[in-house]
């Protein structure tokens, strides 16, 4: 009996951005050709533009278009944010969610959206993140971006500096290391995570010299998580966390603070082949480490290796979460898309 092939749903971010071109790179590399049946979920003009700009004669056998037909690529701009595009790109991620949540598709792949683009659309929302939380109905959900030996999740993501203090809560804290200890085990397969909680202060505060959040809302969250049998340590101060975290073996994940604190540390290390993991969420959603790339949209130079990391990150975690008579974890310090 033949195996049925997974079936991927692949969103194609702004369309005047880099996402069409990424993605039938990643669809005809070795990596990722003939292991699903990918549906990309876009505009079949934009998709052809970035076949002919990728030098790529067709799509495989194994992917198909649904064809929307509402981003005219002589009509919008390239390399520009317009509302249009921000249309087009809400549109195709509301679609995979839905195909995921009636069973049509065992994941969503989202190519980059770009915000400014989304903001001209008329909608809120700051990112994949908070967008795929409505439309998946839950209370929160965490960002993650992975790649070589980090795992690195994150309390709050796009906040202004300014902001962020009063949103650093025990409550919060707590809560992201629950869902991050739940995921990790859920997606990676990493049974017991142990978890590293940065600070957020220098020196995590330097006991209270630089700020008290550490000590009056982080620690307190890092021992409510013990209290509640998750292998949880912290705070530490960021620049020797990070250091120890990528040296291989110490932490399976770490929560960041704040969004520069932990994507530079990943990037550095794993930029252009690392994963974006949205955590929380009840279907498997995976996308790129970068962004729409306006400066290079359309010039063909766009590296489809984030891409084809976030295809096979997907089909991982969908395996993993289908039930099985003998489940079996990965190693710790396995990270999908490694070599991304």
């Amino acid at each position: 009996m033949r195996r049925r092939l997974p079936t991927i749903a692949i969103s194609l971010g702004d369309p005047a951005g880099i996402g069409a071109e990424v993605t039938v790179k990643a669809l005809v590399s070795r990596k990722v050709a003939g292991r699903a049946r990918f549906v990309i979920l876009g505009d079949r003009r934009v998709v052809d533009d970035a076949l002919r700009i990728a030098h790529i004669r067709a799509l495989p056998a194994s992917a198909s278009v649904v064809d929307f037909r509402n981003a005219d690529p002589a009509t919008i701009p390239r390399g520009r944010p317009s509302a249009a595009a921000g249309r087009a790109s809400v549109a195709y991620i509301e679609r995979g969610v839905r195909m995921c949540q009636r069973g049509d598709s065992d994941a969503i792949v989202t190519a980059p959206i770009h915000k400014k683009a989304i903001e001209l659309a008329g909608f809120a929302w700051e990112g994949h993140t908070e967008m795929l939380r409505d439309f998946c109905r839950v209370k929160r959900t965490v960002l993650m971006l992975a790649g070589g030996p980090l795992r690195v999740a994150f309390v709050t993501s796009h906040v202004a500096i300014r902001k962020l203090a009063p949103l650093v809560t025990r409550e919060r804290v707590l809560e992201t290391i629950e869902i991050v200890a739940r995921d990790v085990e859920r997606l990676f397969g990493v049974r017991g995570p142990a978890i590293a909680v940065c600070g957020l202060n220098p020196h995590a505060g330097d006991e209270g010299r630089f700020g008290r959040e550490d000590s009056t809302e982080i620690a307190p969250a890092v021992a409510d998580a013990r209290a509640l049998g998750i292998d949880c340590t912290g705070p530490y101060p960021a620049d020797t966390l990070f250091p120890k975290a990528a040296s291989g073996g110490a932490y399976d994940a770490v929560i960041a603070i704040y969004h520069d604190q932990g994507t530079v540390p990943v990037k550095l290390l794993s930029f252009g082949h690392g994963i974006n993991v949205t955590l929380g969420l009840p279907i498997v959603r995976t996308s790129v480490d970068h962004g729409t790339a306006f400066d290079i949209a359309g010039r063909g130079v766009a590296d489809a290796g984030s891409m084809i990391a976030a295809l096979s990150a997907a089909l991982e975690f969908a395996a993993r979460r289908k039930p099985r008579a003998a489940r079996s974890t990965t190693s710790r310090r396995t990270t999908p898309g490694s070599a991304r």
